[in-house]
């Protein structure tokens, strides 16, 4: 089976910011709310979150049929041959 990476979020700091650095890089968002910004590319979606709404995003994700692993508790994926 073919992998591939769908979706990517990144908790920020300042989302304002974080957007306006991705923007420079000629991405664009796909929406223009302030708390969170999202860029699609090739098939992959890449969002940004502001810190203060990593609870809900949580509470998004699960919701969506999707998991959260914590970086500590990364499970180690066998070596490809």
């Amino acid at each position: 089976m073919k992998r591939r990476l769908s979706l990517i979020t990144h908790e920020v700091k300042d989302v304002a910011n974080a957007r306006h650095f991705y923007e420079r890089l000629g991405w664009k968002a796909a929406d223009n709310k302030s708390e969170t910004a999202f860029f699609q590319e090739n098939g992959m979606i890449f969002g940004l979150w502001g810190r203060n709404d990593s609870q809900l995003t949580v509470v998004r994700l699960t919701t969506a049929g999707g998991g959260i692993t914590s970086r500590k508790k990364s499970p180690r994926l066998p070596a490809s041959t």
